[in-house]
């Protein structure tokens, strides 16, 4: 604790500690401090030397120019302003309140540059890998679904710090500061206003409003833990994929849960219904990265197709089921459908109906299709009907026995 009685007193107060590798959490400038520069001048040069030191201004001024002052002293982490005359207990009480506020703003800050950090470090992991085009549009996937994780993470960091800016500590500052009024006759004005009894109402319940607040923040912590739980497990399937170079044996109900887990944002965001009737046992011979690109393809198509379709009609079926000329797999939605004009042309390169689009996915899926020998087909009874993509590939080496 250093008081100071000029603005230049306190600027090298700062710049001292900072030379001996010391800081200062908090800084209370008066605005008039004759004959020396001012409070408004010790904050511009207090925030030039450290942008992390708290600063309030103080003033016995009603009508101090806010606008001005933060001008010139950008709020970094903000200003705050305390009206004369005031009790040094309720300085001490607003330090301390400040105080923690800031540290629980500080911990979530450091949370999330540290969830920012990793998540950066486990992307770059991955992309290392993922040196085939195929691997690279399931990324691209993958990372747009991370990225609405993590908006999801940021609203929930925005709503604790509304917060801890909220309303009960607007609250608090208005109970003190009728207080501070009635002070010469406190007893009194306790015991015979009705605004003293509604003031000491206001103070019992002071901890069941923090304690509301704080219920709110163990919402909002677990709202986060879900969504880093969710991009862990995404990140886990990609690298699964990433290190698969050969055609293998794959179940296809593993296969599908995978694209799902991929895909779970999307598909929560849009609201969408999904049922899947996969027979156990069931395998196909192919190549990781590619079916996975597919199947990504085919729910992406999916949920685009149902953006206008209403919330309570839209659903996704996956099916599968094995049959004398193969193994199939069919993806059926309750979109827009297809209409007979662009039927013809939807797995051509470089179609799209979308304006964004680039009309690689569905033709890539054809391509792939056919490298696996088997073949991609789709029905769609028109517009406004729904589409069904369906999926023939060729037993992996025998028929798997019906179970």
């Amino acid at each position: 604790l250093t008081l100071c009685h000029q603005g230049d007193e306190a600027v090298e107060a700062v710049r001292s500690a900072l030379k001996k590798g010391q800081t200062f959490a908090m800084a209370f400038l008066d605005v008039i401090m004759p004959p020396g520069p001012d409070g408004v001048w010790a904050a511009e040069n207090i925030r030039a030397l450290d942008k992390e030191i708290q600063i309030v201004i103080v003033t016995a001024y009603s009508d101090i120019k806010v606008d001005e002052i933060e001008r010139r002293v950008p709020p970094v982490n903000r200003l705050l302003y305390v009206q004369k005359p005031f009790f040094p207990s309720e300085i001490r009480q607003f330090a301390s309140t400040l105080a923690a506020r800031w540290q629980a703003e500080k911990k979530l800050i450091d949370i999330n540059q540290n969830l920012e950090t990793e998540l950066n470090k486990r992307i770059g992991e991955i992309l290392q890998k993922e040196y085939k085009s195929e691997l690279a549009d399931i990324t691209t996937g993958t990372l747009h679904n991370v990225k609405n994780i993590l908006n999801g993470i940021k609203v929930s960091s925005e709503s604790i710090s509304k917060t801890l800016n909220g309303a009960s500590f607007k609250t608090f500052k208005s109970a003190n500061e009728a207080l501070r009024e009635n002070i010469d006759n406190i007893y009194d004005f306790i015991k015979n206003n009705p605004k003293g009894e509604k003031l000491m109402q206001l103070y019992l319940k002071i901890d069941e409003t923090f304690d509301n607040e704080m219920e709110a923040f163990r919402g909002y912590l677990r709202s986060i833990n879900d969504r880093v739980d969710a991009i862990e497990k995404i990140v886990s399937v990609q690298q699964k994929y990433g290190a698969s170079s050969m055609a293998e044996d794959l179940f296809v109900r593993d296969i599908i849960e995978d694209a799902f887990i991929m895909q779970a944002k999307s598909i929560d965001a849009y609201k969408i219904k999904v049922e899947k009737t996969i027979p156990v046992g069931l395998k196909i011979k192919a190549f990781k990265t590619k079916l996975i690109h597919i199947l990504i393809n085919c729910i992406k198509n999916a949920l685009e197709a149902m953006i206008k379709t209403p919330v309570e009609d839209r659903k996704l079926v996956f099916s599968s089921e094995q049959a004398e000329d193969g193994i199939y797999i069919k993806v059926k939605d309750t979109g827009c459908g297809i209409s007979k004009e662009n039927m013809k042309k939807l797995f051509s390169h470089g179609f799209t109906t979308r304006e964004d689009g680039h009309g690689f996915g569905l033709h890539s899926c054809s391509v792939y299709m056919k490298e696996l020998g088997g073949e991609i087909d789709v029905y769609s009874a028109g517009e406004g009907k729904g589409t069904t993509f369906t999926l023939r590939f060729p037993f992996s080496a025998e028929k798997v026995s019906a179970k």
